[in-house]
C-alpha cells in the first residue's frame, strides 16, 4: 500500500495479522482505539498511541510488555464522542494528512455509521482518510477524485445528502449530469470497466465504497 500518515485499528471486525502487519509499515504512526490494540499486539505491530475508555480491552492487555513504550490516553467511559473519534483527533493533533482506519466494519451497525461519519469529517478537513477491511474500502469523494481496484470490481456511490455527479469514466454504467437523490440507491453496484474510474461531483460529496468481495 502507499505511504500514509495514520493508521487507526478500532475494534470492529478482526482484519488479518498480515493486512495489519502491511499497513503499519506504511504507515508513519500508528494509533490502536480500545480493542484495536488487542489486534495490533497479536500482530506484533508496535503501537504509538493506545487511547480509549478501555471498555473492551481485556485489562491483561494493558500489563503487555509490548506496550512499554506506548504513550496511554485513558478517558472516562461517560464521553462526549467514541473511541474512533477520539483516535482521529489525535490523528489531526499530530499532523496528519492521510488516515487509513482498519477494523472499522462488521461487529456494531452504529459504530460502522459513526466512523463513515468519521470519513466525512475528515474529507472535509482537507484529510484524506479512508476505511480497509480485506480488500474492501471506502472514502469520501467529493471535486474530482479516482477509485482504483482491479476490472470487475463492484463500485457503489452513496451521496451524502444530495450529490450531483458531472461526469464518470471507468465504469460499466456512466452517470454524466445526474443528481444522485438521498433517498434512492441509484449509484449501488457499478462495475470497474479500467484499474482506475474519474468522477467528478460537481455539487456535495458521495461515498465511495469497494466491496472487495470474492
Amino acid at each position: 500500500m502507499r505511504a500514509f500518515d495514520c493508521l487507526i485499528v478500532l475494534g470492529g471486525a478482526r482484519p488479518s495479522l498480515e493486512q495489519l502487519r502491511d499497513l503499519a509499515q506504511a504507515a508513519r504512526w500508528v494509533i490502536a482505539a480500545d480493542k484495536g490494540a488487542e489486534y495490533l499486539l497479536e500482530a506484533q505491530v508496535p503501537i504509538d498511541y493506545l487511547v480509549g475508555d478501555m471498555d473492551s480491552l481485556p485489562p491483561e492487555r494493558l500489563q503487555d510488555p509490548a506496550l512499554a513504550h506506548t504513550e496511554v490516553k485513558r478517558y472516562p467511559t461517560h464521553k462526549d464522542g467514541t473511541d474512533a473519534m477520539i483516535a482521529a483527533e489525535l490523528a489531526l493533533a499530530l499532523g496528519a494528512g492521510s488516515i487509513v482506519f482498519a477494523a472499522a466494519l462488521g461487529t456494531r451497525l452504529d459504530h460502522m455509521l459513526g466512523n463513515i461519519q468519521i470519513l466525512y469529517k475528515l474529507h472535509r478537513d482537507g484529510v484524506r482518510a479512508q476505511i480497509v477491511q480485506g480488500r474492501a474500502r471506502a472514502f469520501v469523494g467529493s471535486g474530482c477524485f479516482t477509485i482504483e481496484g482491479e476490472v470487475g470490481d463492484t463500485v457503489s456511490l452513496f451521496p451524502l445528502g444530495r450529490a450531483h455527479i458531472a461526469d464518470t469514466s471507468g465504469l460499466e454504467y456512466p452517470v454524466m449530469d445526474a443528481d444522485l437523490p438521498a433517498d434512492r440507491p441509484l449509484g449501488v453496484s457499478n462495475v470497474l470497466t479500467e484499474p482506475q474510474a474519474a468522477v467528478t461531483v460537481e455539487n456535495g460529496y458521495v461515498l465511495a465504497v469497494v466491496p472487495g468481495e470474492d
